[in-house]
């Protein structure tokens, strides 16, 4: 008996019968996020806790340091003055420091931070860089434009601390030399007060790209607007984690 008509006759109903699905609908992408992205900080040996006035408290390994601050501690290792005419140097900060405590400053301010026994005082010029140490940890410093401080660390990690920067331009050549050595910054302070340029900022902000921007208060600062501030800095293709900072520490 041949089967092969009753076969493709099988075939025939059975492609008839096959329905086929409709193809699913495009799923509509997500829309955009508003809200920035966090500064990100990995932890390692160190923190970082913002002062009241715009300074910062710096732990590393068995290191204490402090950089403008508001009072003073009797174990901390070193004290770093920014900015020019040593106004962030008072009488309450003086009180609690030890005499012989290690204090890095502006040339011309050296002579009055002296004053009342302080025997260790070092003038650090623009472009100078000094080792600091204590057991097992160390760091370098180096002074740029306004008094601004960039700290290296032993773990890979480097930080910058804004002075009273006039314009980017002033510290562009600073730049340079980071670029020239492959090295980077991974958290960036700078310091807003009463009289803050944004646009100056978000130009310093912009050429120094750090991986992660904060920002420090000083006293009767006005509360920074960063919605306006982060406008500006994408005309300085700078899109990284920037904030205000709070009381939290900062592992680093």
């Amino acid at each position: 008996m041949n089967l092969w008509p009753f076969l493709a006759l099988v075939f025939v109903l059975t492609s008839c019968a096959r329905v086929v699905a409709p193809p699913a609908p495009p799923v509509a992408p997500s829309p955009p996020s508003s809200a920035a992205p966090a500064p990100h900080f990995e932890k390692t040996f160190g923190s970082l806790q913002a002062l009241p006035n715009g300074g910062l408290s710096v732990q590393y390994k068995k290191i204490s340091l402090l950089i403008d601050p508001v009072a003073g501690a009797p174990d901390v290792d070193y004290v770093l003055l920014s900015g020019a005419d040593a106004r962030r140097w008072g009488s309450a900060v003086q009180a609690d420091l030890r005499k012989n405590v290690k204090i890095l400053c502006a040339p011309a301010d050296a002579a009055s931070v002296s004053q009342n026994g302080f025997a260790q005082v070092k003038a650090l010029d623009a472009g100078s860089r000094i080792l600091l140490k204590k057991e097992d940890g160390f760091l370098f410093v180096s002074a740029t434009a306004g008094q601004s401080y960039f700290l290296e660390f032993d773990n890979g990690k480097n930080i910058f601390v804004g002075g009273d920067i006039p314009s980017a331009d002033s510290v562009r050549n600073f730049l340079y030399s980071l670029r020239d050595d492959g090295r980077s910054i991974e958290i960036g302070f700078f310091k807003i007060g009463p009289a803050t340029d944004n646009t100056t900022l978000a130009q310093i902000i912009g050429l120094l790209q750090p991986k992660n921007a904060v920002l420090l208060r000083e006293p009767n600062a006005k509360t920074p607007n960063l919605d306006a501030l982060r406008e500006q800095l994408k005309d300085e293709f700078f899109e990284d984690p920037i904030a205000v900072a709070g009381n939290e520490t900062m592992p680093f």
